[in-house]
């Protein structure tokens, strides 16, 4: 399976989570140049996952791909359903063209966390919609937006900005209705928008850092270059993008307010396309298309539901015949838009290397008996720059992290100082060791193990050789992963359906949203106060958000079975053509 070289930061990044806690996510506990401590959703999530599986961050790593992109085509699923009003058998098309799209295979290869945040904040898009519409979800779409901030903040405020301005397209719109529930849904969303914001700036105070700066991207470097020519071609954007206004087109022409409410948001998520392919190739500005036209989710979403919007206008005419054919063409673009995906997946070479892991267990193995405080110090190529940190912490013990420096070295038999740093050289018992993976010495060292070789240290005691590891067999990962996936639904379940009121299906479609963002928000309030999330800690503090969240669920239903409501009759999301209410059709 495909990964980018980010891969091997997660793994490191879970397994200081998972066996330190959230406080070690920070330069001086990790000595890695890049900790991502004002980024601790993803980790903790993962550590999480660790505790009730019992899998490593190796294994999650194969199979967060598939566990996320199912979770986003369940809400993308509810997105149609329960946001855009749209037959709830229709929405498998929907979630398969949105889950088995290129825009969510490239961004697994390389961005885990961002594929994380995707789920959530489709989650978060189906609350807006439900809240504009005057349902209960408010606070809802303000948790999966704090969740958002905590696994991604850059993409997280670029979604909360989109909300907002579709918020303001709505007041502003032509007016097809009366003024008022123009008004209240401006205000509904502005709302939830605020209260995302709160609750997200409050999650980053509690956060091993806090954002400081943007990363910085040039235009001109070669590698993005690269990235742009190797990963665009496969959104299909000069075809995507006009289908996708096309499809919110017709949808904003429905005569349903829910419809029109979905067709503006789908309208602003899909314009981050074409603003960054103009930023980047007309003005040169450093916001690189592959990324930000991965991330307009709505194109392929938009796609799929204004075929079904084409036919739907069709039916109204009573030429019924007629009418499938547009409701076939949603099904073929669906199926195109997950073949392009599934291409992406058989193009791509694995980038994670097997013979690395079992390079450094065998030098795990090695630094065993010798105390944590040991100095080690790894040699490597000087070109190489960060991806080595990445590669070495994924399978060291992360509580020696601190105390192991990697430095570019000579390594020649007629240089016997080899270039090391005087930190390196005047601290007596220091390790010095070169692993193939990073750096082949020519002749010198000790052989520890394959590929192994140790320069100066105390002499090896029964080192084990480490193996090499393969992924699970196919139908192993599958049924894990309906595993995982059953985790999430379980803890984020009640909050769904405690937080809004969608239907059954809807709150399985967005309780795996709910389970990220409250397993991330809650696991590192429960981490700053001592909570390990490992072991027994991380099983408990996972029962205990998913009971809490059930509990919270039954009480609400309760409540509501015992007060009498005097809100508008809702449509009925599995007919064409809902009823009318008091403020207008829905």
């Amino acid at each position: 399976m495909p990964f980018g070289v980010d891969t091997y930061g997660y793994i490191w990044r879970t397994n200081v989570v998972h066996d330190l806690g959230i406080a070690s996510l920070t330069p001086e506990t990790t000595n890695a140049p890049k900790p991502l401590g004002d980024r601790p959703g993803y980790p903790i999530v993962l550590s999480l996952l660790r505790s009730v599986t019992g899998l490593s961050s190796l294994s999650l790593m194969w199979l967060t791909p598939a566990l996320f992109a199912s979770a986003l085509g369940l809400a993308a699923a509810s997105l149609a359903s329960d946001g855009a009003l749209e037959r709830r058998r229709r929405s498998g098309a929907v979630a398969l063209a949105v889950g088995g799209s290129a825009f969510v295979a490239w961004t697994a290869v390389g961005y885990a966390a961002n594929l994380a945040l995707d789920v959530v904040v489709m989650g978060a898009a189906v609350m807006a919609l439900m809240v504009a519409r005057g349902r209960r979800g408010m606070w809802a779409g303000a948790i999966l937006l704090a969740g958002a901030v905590l696994l991604h903040w850059m993409f997280a405020a670029l979604f909360i900005a989109l909300l907002g301005a579709a918020a303001v397209v709505q007041l502003v719109r032509p007016r097809t209705e009366t003024a008022d529930p123009r008004r209240l849904a401006f205000k509904r969303l502005t709302m939830m928008l605020g209260l995302g914001v709160v609750l997200g700036a409050a999650g980053l105070l509690l956060a091993p850092q806090l954002p400081q700066r943007l990363p910085e991207v040039d235009p001109g470097r070669p590698r993005l270059t690269h990235r742009v020519e190797l990963r665009l071609p496969a959104l299909a954007l000069p075809l995507s993008l006009p289908l996708a206004l096309l499809g919110t087109t017709l949808l904003a022409l429905d005569r349903r307010r829910g419809r029109r409410h979905a067709a503006v948001l789908l309208g602003v998520w899909s314009s981050i396309a074409l603003v960054s392919l103009v930023a980047w190739f007309v003005f040169d500005l450093p916001l690189p298309p592959y990324r930000w036209a991965g991330f307009a989710l709505a194109i392929p979403a938009a796609t799929v539901l204004g075929a079904y919007a084409a036919g739907d206008r069709v039916e109204r005419s009573d030429r019924h015949g007629v009418a499938l054919l547009p409701a076939s063409l949603a099904v073929v673009a669906a199926v195109a838009l997950a073949s392009a995906g599934a291409a992406v997946w058989w193009s791509r070479d694995p980038t994670l290397v097997a013979h690395e892991f079992a390079q450094l267990r065998t030098l795990t193995s090695y630094l065993e008996p010798l105390p944590v405080q040991t100095r080690v110090v790894i040699l490597m190529e000087a070109y190489r720059k960060r991806a080595p940190f990445n590669r070495a912490w994924t399978t060291l013990p992360p509580d020696r992290f601190p105390h192991i420096t990697m430095v570019a070295a000579r390594v020649r038999p007629d240089a016997p100082d080899l270039g090391l740093p005087p930190a390196a050289q005047d601290r007596p018992g220091t390790v010095v060791v070169a692993l193939d993976a990073f750096r082949r010495p020519a002749g010198i060292g000790t052989p520890l193990g394959p590929g192994v070789h140790l320069i100066s240290g105390p002499a090896p005691r029964s080192v084990e050789s480490g193996v090499p590891p393969r992924a699970p067999a196919p139908i192993a990962m599958a049924f894990t992963v309906v595993i995982l996936l059953s985790v999430l639904v379980f803890t984020g379940g009640g909050w769904a359906g405690a937080l809004s009121d969608l239907p059954a299906l809807g709150v399985a479609s967005v309780a795996p949203a709910f389970g990220v963002a409250i397993l991330g928000a809650l696991g590192l309030v429960g981490s700053r106060v001592g909570i390990p999330l490992r072991g027994l800690g991380g099983m408990g503090l996972v029962g205990l958000i998913a009971i809490s969240g059930w509990v919270a669920a039954l009480l609400v239903r309760r409540r509501d079975r015992g007060t009498p409501s005097f809100e508008p009759a809702r449509s009925d999301p599995g007919r064409p053509y809902g009823s009318s209410s008091a403020l207008g059709p829905s």
